[in-house]
């Protein structure tokens, strides 16, 4: 069979579709999604209404690629629309826990059977590595779900409680990888912090990170996406003192107003999330720092939004991703009157994209003259340049002739040549 692909959202749901590909593969083949495949599978999102619209854009796309083809549709809008997107085309409808199964829905659709599974929050996290083409990074869900409650936020629903998988299961999956030459394992999961409270016994984030770097050899660590409240002291402490733990956070901030934060649920102030930045910078002066944040959240006023820009602009993100509010059926904030009009929220996403930029800029431009281990990857950005990742989350760009792709060069950040910041090899240190 040819097999197309496509996904929508988080890095979780990326890792998830790279799985169901490693399921299918045996026997067919994987081809772009905008070819003529004989099925396609859509792993969607719903965390905003452009991520339902650009689900069912995909649906539509895949029925007008070929007629006859089977269309499988899962991820999370599958968990709250099963009978709209079987009306859309869809042959089977599954939801998150489906997709350790997808085999078996697979082989039903082409037995004239169509399926429609919906979340149950008990399923077993599949602790499985995904990677790329070359031995560099591989990712690694370690956890499931979310505890929070935030006001806005459809991804408890669909997601369901925080589940993790084994202490055991997670340390072998990154000794095999590590064992096998990956240089990087990035542990992602939709409330990573969460990690190991619902295991027994109980453990947490820390905890791995110490259990993974027993294993030998040269590797690093990074962290995706963590909640502020789950930055702990000594989670600090353990990126500080251990090299093979990239220094990089995505820590989402969604607004820098205490009203705003406290109508969204966030369960912390303005206040907290400043003192945890000052305490990250003072500890490790290098830390990359991105976050979340929304815009146009119901009434925020001027003030709100100003109070926002000021806590970003005072401090040293490196990169700010920025949502328009998206109101979601069956969260608590569902339903309230929103006057702040499309024009205003486009303004202040402009405003914060122009910041942003200025910010990325800035820190890149405070490593100018300085040394970075650069993992070298296989994608070459323009004639002649290679492209590698830092720890602390900076590309650089390298000229050469040389095949560095998959090993860890050191390189001295020398400043920007047409939009890329360039780095040289330091002469006989290939690490």
């Amino acid at each position: 069979m040819k097999i197309a692909f496509a996904t929508l959202g988080c890095k979780t749901n990326q890792y998830e579709t790279s799985l169901m590909c490693e399921d299918l593969r045996d026997g067919n083949d994987i081809i772009p999604f905008d070819q003529e495949a004989d099925v396609y599978i859509i792993n969607t999102c719903t965390v905003t209404h452009k991520a339902d619209y650009q689900s069912r854009q995909l649906i539509r796309r895949a029925i007008n690629n070929r007629k006859d083809a089977k269309v499988i549709v899962t991820g999370c809008y599958a968990e709250r629309q099963i009978e709209e997107l079987k009306a859309l085309g869809a042959h089977a409808v599954i939801g998150n826990k489906g997709k350790n199964h997808i085999s078996e829905y697979f082989n039903n659709i082409f037995d004239g059977k169509t399926d429609s599974v919906c979340h149950t929050d008990n399923n077993t996290i599949r602790c499985k590595a995904t990677f790329n083409t070359v031995r560099t990074r591989a990712f690694l869900k370690i956890q499931d779900g979310c505890n929070y409650s935030c006001s806005y936020c459809i991804v408890p629903f669909v997601r369901g409680r925080s589940r993790s998988a084994s202490l055991k299961n997670v340390f072998e999956e990154v000794k095999a990888l590590i064992d096998k030459g990956y240089k990087e394992v990035v542990l992602t999961g939709i409330q990573l912090g969460a990690y190991g409270r619902d295991l027994n016994p109980k453990t947490d984030i820390v905890e791995v990170l110490k259990e993974l770097l027993k294993i030998e050899g040269q590797f690093r660590l990074r962290l995706s996406s963590i909640e502020p409240q789950d930055v702990t002291t000594d989670l600090i402490e353990l990126i500080k003192y251990n090299p093979k733990i990239c220094r990089h956070l995505h820590l989402p901030l969604q607004s820098g107003d205490d009203e705003i934060l406290k109508i969204m649920g966030r369960n912390y102030t303005s206040s907290y999330y400043k003192e945890l930045i000052l305490t990250l910078i003072s500890e490790i002066p290098e830390i990359g720092l991105g976050t979340d944040i929304i815009i146009g959240f119901p009434n925020e006023k001027e003030s709100n939004f100003q109070n926002t820009y000021n806590l970003l602009n005072n401090f040293p993100f490196s990169y700010i991703h920025i949502f328009s509010f998206s109101e979601r059926p069956g969260t608590p904030i569902y339903g309230i009157k929103n006057n702040i009009s499309f024009e205003k929220i486009k303004e202040r996403s402009r405003i914060l994209k122009l910041l942003s930029e200025k910010k990325n800029i800035s820190f890149k431009e405070r490593h100018i003259g300085r040394q970075l281990n650069v993992i070298v990857e296989d994608k070459i950005v323009s004639s002649g340049y290679l492209s590698g990742l830092s720890d602390n989350y900076i590309r650089l760009h390298i000229k050469t002739l040389r095949n560095f792709v998959g090993k860890v060069i050191k390189l001295r950040v020398k400043g920007f040549e047409d939009g890329l910041l360039i780095g040289e090899r330091i002469i006989n240190r290939e690490i």
